[in-house]
């Protein structure tokens, strides 16, 4: 490959690499071998950094792009998103973990969401937190989401609305009277 063909295809794999191409397939868009990619590597400082730039900026909006879908998913009740959010991306609880079943969850969400079922649902939320399933936190999380998601969708009257978050931050407040003494 001639000096000028092989600027003209690290040119076009550096392209390819922001734009979501791995680098097997941005070769084999531009028609080189995988193995030419890498000697250029190491041949080719420049090339190299570029490369490590382009790919470094694609992992950025892939990731930016997996964050939003999640945060959609924790907006319309997903409790499976809201517990891998808090698992996986919250600084503050990631490193503990959660210890219910998919089958819990989905239990959990159906209880929560309907205004009937919703004090059952909170039962069980504390049930949960009794036996070390979930943190205090996580529960008042939970609780707090679905609140929010149902008072968006009109679904809870005032009422029973204020009774659970009065009660939340009584919990909340006892808590943290029993951890001063």
């Amino acid at each position: 490959m001639n000096i000028e063909n092989q600027s003209k295809s690290k040119s076009q794999i550096l392209e390819r690499l922001t734009k979501n191409f791995t680098i097997s397939s941005a070769c084999h868009a531009v028609g080189i071998d995988r193995k030419t990619f890498y000697r250029w590597i190491d041949e080719d400082p420049d090339f190299k950094k570029q490369a490590y730039e382009n790919i470094q900026e694609c992992k950025k909006d892939v990731t930016d792009l997996a964050n939003n879908r999640l945060v959609k998913q924790i907006d319309n009740g997903n409790l499976t998103a809201v517990m891998y959010w808090l698992n996986n991306k919250d600084p503050e609880v990631s490193g503990k973990t959660i210890y219910i079943s998919e089958e819990e969850i989905k239990e959990l969400s159906t209880l929560l969401y309907n205004p009937d079922t919703f004090k059952k649902g909170q039962e069980l939320l504390t049930s949960y937190v009794l036996r070390g399933k979930i943190s205090e936190g996580y529960a008042q999380l939970i609780l707090k989401i679905f609140l929010a998601q149902m008072k968006a969708e009109n679904i809870m009257a005032r009422k029973v609305e204020a009774e659970v978050m009065s009660e939340v931050m009584f919990r909340k407040n006892m808590n943290k009277a029993k951890r001063r003494y």
